[in-house]
Order: C-alpha cells, then structure tokens, then sequence
C-alpha cells in the first residue's frame, strides 16, 4: 500500500493535478469569503475590510522589495556553504527592511485610510504573510512546487474555511476582528509548515552573511522587479479608494464584493493554464525550438481566449444568482455595472498573452512600462469621466487601464524585433 501511494505522489500527473486543485481552492477560498462576508458584514465592514487586504498585500511587496527575485538567481550559483549564507543574508536583509519601513506604514492610520483600532492586526498580518510569502518563495525554488502551493492555500484559504461555519452558526463573531485573527491563525500555520518541512530538507542559514556589496546589487537589481510589481499592486490598490473618493464605505463594500468575486473567477487561469504552458513557452524558447515556440504560443492563445470566454459567461449567470439567492439587498443596486467588472477582468487576463511572451523572453522592462502606462491611464480616466454610478466610473477606468496596458505589452510582444525568435 505504502508503495502505491509513493508511485502515486511520484507522478508528474497527480502532482500537477493536485498542484491545480490547490491552486483552485485558494482562489476558490478567496472569492467564498468575500461572498459570505457580504452576506453577514455590513457593506461598510466589507469595504473596510478590503481596504485593509489591500493595504497589507502592497505594504507586503514594498517591505520584502521583491528582493527574493534576485536572491533566488543567486542561491543555485554557489554551493551549499554559499547558498547557506545567501540565505542568511535575505532573513537578514528583509529582517531590516520590515524595521525601516514599518514606522512608515502608520501613516495608513495617521490619515485615516485604515481604523486606528486595527493596527495590531494591521502589523501582524503584515509580518507573518511576509514571512509566509518569503518562505512559498523559496520552496518554489527548491523545486517543491506542491507544498508551496499548500503553504500559500494555508495563509490565504485554508482559514476561511474553517471562518465560514462559524459566522454561519454563531452571529456573534460576525465581525472584522475575529477575520483578522483567523487570518493570523491561518499564517501562522502556514510558516510552521513551511518551516517543518525546510527543516526535514536540511535546508541549512548561515549568517555569516556575504557583504554589504551583494546586498547593495540585489537591491539594485530588484528595484526593477519592485518597480513593475509596485504599479500593478498600486493599479489593484487605488481602485477601492478612488470608490471611497467618489462616495462612501459603503459602497466600497459593494464594489469590493464584484470585484473580488470577478477576478477571483477569472484567477483560476492562473493554475489551470497559465501553470501549464508558460514553463514550455519558455523551455522551448531557451532552446531555441521554434517548432516548439510557436505551439506553445497557440496553445496559449487559443486556451486563454477559450478560458475567458467560459468564466465571462459563467459570471454574468452565477454572480446575480448569487446576490438573489443570499439576498444581498445592499449591493443588489450595484449589479448593473457587474458587465464592466466581467469586462476589466477579461482583459487584464488577455493582457497575460503577451505578458508571458515578453516574460520568456527576459524583456522585462516593457512589463514595467505596460503597468506603468496602466496605471497613468487609470488615474487619468477616473479624473475625467463622469459617471452617475462611482462603482461605474472605476471600472470604466480600470478596463481603460487594463486595455492600454495590454496594448502596450502586445506592441511590445509582437511588433517589435526580436532576433532569436525568428531564428528559433
């Protein structure tokens, strides 16, 4: 018996498989919890509370600086001792970034765009899915993309399921502070996990550490990561403020509800496409397969085009289901703009398309540029339209935003020279 299952956990199939479930249920978790939060919070504690996520997951980024996308490069590049120390140097790195950039996070409170009742949780958070990310990271390096997976369905989903039964049957924790501690819980176990499994792998830190100058260049060199990443997370930050701006808590709420839903749909892309078919765009790029190239080019177009037809289709039946089944009276009024949420995310995950062709490729600064003319354009485009419906206005602005970004990025993809691909 005992060896079936190891012959079973062998295969590349079951593991992708069990890869994509994971995947699955994170964003399955995600977009259940927004669902229910809706059904028992107040539209206003809903608002607040994804403005909170929010602010967590883009203070994450600018405290970790994507530094781990420069010190994974390196890790390989050594042998164990300098691999040992590579790693010593990002706890410590990071460890520095969280005290210099924590005092400046409080201006969140000091301006009111989160309660000042929440800072506790807001550093809590903040610290543990840092550490939690950092730890995915590095597993997804080693090789162990399944227990990656489940280290970042721990953090993210895995609580919420265990939150849903109990505001189902108990009212009285029905409110933000006991999401906030389940998230905590939730982080918590995800870094042990983690932790006990390097552990297992004799994974081994130094901290003797390798000199201020390595750490110089990798913060250098992760600037430019940091920079593309920033103005995305900013473009999916500034949205539910720029609805605040324009009306109320409330309404945030509302909006947060749509759209978490919506690009929690259309996130199962991510492991049930885009998993499989970036490794062999870029394997066969590499090795200079044209052959190989161009099906894997096909095959990503015509799977994401198919992929957003069927979940843009779904979610124009299932998301007003939805409200009409839960009786979400509060955010029944914003429905009507519900097709230019289905409509932003379309494009945003046709925009991967080229994404993942100019990421092959190592063209990275054209990303940064896309997000960037992305975010210029959102900004632009909620100053000058007028609408009557706030929610409206926003997600106008946000598949203007999306378009130009995608245009950029297939301008880049497919109208500028690119000599190995004409010579794979």
């Amino acid at each position: 018996m005992s060896l079936l299952i190891k012959k079973l956990l062998s295969s590349r199939i079951l593991l992708r498989a069990l890869n994509v479930s994971i995947r699955g249920g994170t964003a399955l978790g995600r977009s259940v919890l927004i669902i229910f939060l809706a059904k028992f919070l107040p539209a206003s504690e809903l608002g607040e509370f994804g403005l909170f996520v929010a602010t967590v997951l883009i203070c994450t980024l600018l405290t970790s600086f994507d530094f781990n996308k420069y010190m994974y490069r390196e890790l390989f590049a050594h042998g164990s001792d300098g691999r040992a120390r590579i790693l010593g140097s990002h706890v410590k790195t990071i460890g520095c970034l969280f005290l210099l950039s924590a005092p400046l996070f409080y201006f969140v409170f000091l301006y009111g765009l989160i309660p000042g009742e929440d800072v506790l949780y807001f550093y809590s958070i903040l610290l543990l899915v840092l550490v939690s990310l950092e730890l995915e990271a590095l597993l997804t390096v080693l090789g162990k993309q399944l227990l990656a997976s489940a280290v970042f369905f721990t953090q993210t989903s895995l609580w919420v399921f265990f939150v849903i039964p109990v505001i189902y049957f108990f009212p009285a924790y029905r409110n933000l502070e006991f999401i906030y501690i389940s998230w905590i819980g939730g982080a918590s176990l995800s870094i042990f996990i983690a932790l006990f499994f390097l552990k297992s792998s004799d994974v081994k830190v130094s901290f003797d550490g390798m000199g201020a100058d390595w750490i110089i260049k990798g913060l250098k060199q992760s600037s430019i990561f940091l920079l593309s990443s920033l103005m995305l997370k900013l473009l999916l930050t500034i949205d539910r403020f720029a609805v605040e701006f324009h009306s109320t808590t409330e309404l945030v709420g509302s909006y947060v509800f749509y759209i978490s839903v919506v690009m929690g749909v259309y996130n199962f892309l991510e492991p049930g496409v885009f998993s499989f078919i970036y490794p062999k765009l870029l394997r066969s790029y590499k090795e200079n397969d044209h052959a190989g190239y161009m099906a894997a080019h096909k095959e990503l177009i015509f799977s994401t085009f198919a992929g957003v037809l069927v979940l843009a289709i779904s979610l124009s039946y299932l998301v007003p289901y939805i409200v009409d089944v839960l009786e979400l009276t509060a955010h029944r009024k914003s429905l009507d703009s519900l097709w230019l949420m289905i409509l932003a995310g379309a494009m945003y995950m046709l925009g991967y398309i080229p994404h993942y062709v100019l990421y092959s490729r190592g063209q990275f600064n054209w990303l940064s540029y896309a997000n960037a003319a992305a975010l210029v354009a959102f900004v632009m485009s909620a100053y000058l339209l007028s609408m009557q419906s706030p929610i409206s206005l926003v997600a106008s602005s946000l598949l203007i935003a999306f378009s130009v970004g995608g245009c950029v990025k297939a301008c880049a993809a497919y109208l500028l020279h690119d000599r190995q691909v004409d010579n794979v």
